[in-house]
C-alpha cells in the first residue's frame, strides 16, 4: 500500500513541484515559529506554536517518505524463459539496466527465484550472474526456503548515484511454468523472450496486469511476435503497464500435438 501511494508521488512530477512548494514554505513558517518561542512569555500562545512546530515536522517526515526514491530505477528488464517439457521445468534468466536514484553508491542488490508449486534445493538451482561485459558476478546466499530462495548479487563495482548499470542472472526450477509466473518488477515496460518446444502447441499466451484492489487487465501488448527457431517455437512479447508498481502474470497454457 505504501509502495502504491510512493509510487502516484514519484510518477506525477506535478504533484513532486506543488509538494516542494508547501515544503518550502512550511519551512520558513516553521522557522519564524521556532525563533518567536524564544521571545515569547510562557503561555498559551507559546504552548500552541510548539505544538504547530511539531506538526509542521511531522508534515516533513511524511513528504520525505513519500518523495523518497527508489534506489534501484530499472529502465529495461528482459525475460528469457526457456521451457524444457511439457511438465514446465524451465531456465529463467532476467536481464535488466537499472539507474541508482539514491545519494548513496550501491555494491549489491537482493533478488528472489521462486515458485508456486514445486519446492527446489538450492543447489539445483544452478544459479548464476554477469555483468553485461560477460563478467561474472558472485552470488550470496540470503535465505532458503522449499519455493522461494533469496539471494545477493555483488556487483563488481561501485554504482554511484544517477549511474546506470547492467546485469543479468539465471536459474533453473522444476515444474516451472505449470502455473502463472508472476513479474513484480517495478517498471514501466517489460520484455518477454517464450522459448516453447515444437511439439507443444500453444492454446494460450497473455499478460495480466494486477492491481491492488484485485482487478486484473489484459496488458497493453507493445510487440509480438512467433518465429521458428531450431527445435523451439520462440514468441517475443513487449508489454506495457499502467501503473509501474503493478505485478504482471505470465499465463501460458499449452498441449502435446502440433
Amino acid at each position: 500500500m505504501f509502495n502504491k501511494l510512493q509510487g502516484r508521488f514519484l510518477n506525477n512530477r506535478k504533484i513532486l513541484e506543488n509538494l516542494s512548494i508547501v515544503w518550502n514554505i512550511c519551512s520558513i513558517i516553521a522557522l519564524l515559529l521556532a525563533i518567536s518561542i524564544i521571545f515569547l512569555p510562557q503561555s498559551l500562545l507559546k504552548i500552541f506554536i510548539f505544538l504547530l512546530l511539531i506538526l509542521f515536522i511531522l508534515l516533513a517526515l511524511i513528504f520525505t517518505c513519500l518523495t523518497r526514491r527508489i534506489p534501484f530505477d530499472d529502465v529495461d528488464i528482459r525475460y528469457d524463459i526457456d521451457i524444457h517439457n511439457r511438465e514446465g521445468d524451465s531456465l529463467i534468466e532476467r536481464e535488466t539496466t537499472f539507474v541508482n536514484n539514491s545519494k548513496m553508491v550501491v555494491q549489491e542488490r537482493e533478488h528472489v527465484a521462486y515458485s508456486g508449486t514445486e519446492a527446489m534445493p538450492w543447489d539445483g538451482l544452478k544459479l548464476k550472474a554477469w555483468d553485461n561485459e560477460n563478467h561474472q558476478l558472485n552470488i550470496e546466499k540470503f535465505r532458503d526456503e522449499p519455493t522461494q530462495k533469496r539471494f545477493i548479487i555483488k556487483f563488481n563495482k561501485t554504482i554511484k548515484s544517477g549511474s546506470f548499470y547492467s546485469y543479468g542472472y539465471n536459474f533453473f526450477w522444476r515444474k516451472f511454468m505449470s502455473v502463472p509466473f508472476t513479474a513484480q518488477d517495478i517498471c514501466p515496460i517489460i520484455n518477454f523472450l517464450i522459448k516453447i518446444p515444437q511439439d507443444l502447441k500453444v492454446m494460450r499466451l497473455v499478460c495480466q496486469e494486477l492491481f491492488a484492489d484485485g482487478r486484473r487487465i489484459d496488458c497493453k501488448e507493445l510487440q509480438r511476435e512467433e518465429r521458428n527457431k531450431g527445435d523451439k517455437t520462440e514468441y517475443l512479447l513487449k508489454i506495457a503497464k499502467i501503473d509501474r508498481f503493478n505485478k504482471v502474470e505470465l499465463l501460458i497454457t499449452y498441449k502435446h500435438g502440433v
